[in-house]
């Protein structure tokens, strides 16, 4: 089931622990400090950025603009994604690039079982 976008038409930029409520609500997913989840009303891909479950934001990641990022994506640290990305990619650089297939199977820990 894919997640609905948080409207972020509220928020400038999401705040870390509002992010937090909304994925426990939703689903996995994992993201480590600095991260930035922000809209974009403008350019390439104007909105607010989708993201699937079990994705995992490494440190210093940004997310901008109306994006999609696939269920078990995994964004490497300081990534600034401005793409789609499909299920299971695994992103790293600015701009990022996708590198791999392998997904956030390594980085999710899923306790709920």
């Amino acid at each position: 089931m894919r997640q609905k976008a948080v409207n972020l038409s509220e928020y400038r930029k999401l705040i870390l622990s509002d992010l937090y409520r909304y994925c426990a609500a939703k689903g996995v997913m994992a993201f480590l400090q600095d991260v930035s989840i922000d809209a974009t009303y403008g350019g390439k891909s104007p909105g607010i950025p989708t993201i699937g479950d079990n994705a995992y934001l490494g440190p210093g990641a940004k997310i901008i603009g109306g994006i999609t990022l696939g269920s078990n994506v995994a964004v490497g640290a300081n990534c600034v994604v401005n793409i789609d990305v499909p299920d299971s990619g695994v992103v790293i650089g600015n701009p990022c690039r996708i590198v791999s297939y392998q997904g956030s199977k390594e980085y999710i820990v899923n306790t709920a079982r």
